[in-house]
C-alpha cells in the first residue's frame, strides 16, 4: 500500500512493515518519506522526526541512483538503477540470496540477474560507473528482485558522498511490532497535514 502524505510540502510515500517481518524477494520495495523538493527541512531533521515516533523501530535513509551502467558483455555497457543507503541495511531486513549487505565504501550487492549478465559473484570485484564516476567495487552479496526487470544494485552512501547527487532522500521505515500500519499512516496524516 502507497500512502502519500503531506507534511510540510514533503511527500510521505509509505510502505510499512513490522519488526517480525522479512523483506521477501517478491515484497514491493518499502521505501518511506522523500522530500518534494519544495521545503527547506534537511534530511537529518526529517530522519530525527521519524525516529521520535513511537512505532518506529529504525529509520534508514536512501537514495534512488539512476544514472548507472555495468559492462555487460564485450564492452556493451547496461544502465542500471540503484539504491545508495546511509548506514546498517540489516536494521531493516533487507536480505540477500548469498553474501551480505555492503558495510562499507566501494562495496555492492548485486541483483541476481546483474549478476548473471555481467558474470559476478560473492567476492568478485566489478567496474561500474555510478552517477558518471567510473570505480571498483567488491561484491559483497546477491539479491533477487522483480524491480526494474530484475536488475538492480545496493551500494553504501559512502560510495557515492564525493558524486555531485540532485538526488532526492527516501527514509525506509521499519515499524515495531503490533504496530497498526493503517493506524500509524493516519497518525502521520493528521499530525503532519497541512
Amino acid at each position: 500500500m502507497i500512502v502519500y502524505l503531506p507534511f510540510h510540502s514533503l511527500v510521505f510515500v509509505r510502505h510499512c512493515w513490522k519488526s517480525s517481518d522479512t523483506m521477501n524477494a517478491s515484497d514491493t520495495y518499502p521505501e518511506a518519506i522523500t522530500n518534494s523538493g519544495k521545503t527547506q527541512i534537511a534530511d537529518e531533521e526529517i530522519k530525527n522526526l521519524l525516529e521520535k515516533e513511537n512505532e518506529v523501530s529504525h529509520v534508514l535513509p536512501l537514495k534512488v541512483l539512476m544514472n548507472s551502467s555495468f559492462e555487460v558483455n564485450d564492452g556493451i555497457s547496461k544502465v542500471v538503477p540503484g539504491y545508495s543507503y546511509d548506514g546498517d541495511m540489516d536494521l531493516v531486513k533487507v536480505e540477500n540470496l548469498e553474501g551480505g549487505n555492503p558495510k562499507h565504501k566501494n562495496e555492492i550487492s548485486l541483483s541476481s540477474a546483474l549478476s548473471e549478465a555481467i558474470n559476478a559473484k560473492v567476492g568478485d570485484t566489478v567496474t561500474a560507473t555510478i552517477e558518471g564516476v567510473k570505480g571498483n567495487y567488491k561484491v559483497t552479496g546477491i539479491f533477487f528482485t522483480m524491480n526494474n526487470g530484475g536488475f538492480l544494485f545496493r551500494i553504501q552512501q559512502a560510495s557515492v558522498t564525493d558524486m555531485n547527487l540532485g538526488l532526492q532522500t527516501m527514509f525506509q521505515v521499519k515499524l515495531k511490532d503490533n504496530v497498526d500500519v493503517d493506524s500509524f499512516l493516519k497518525k502521520l496524516e493528521d499530525s503532519y497535514s497541512e
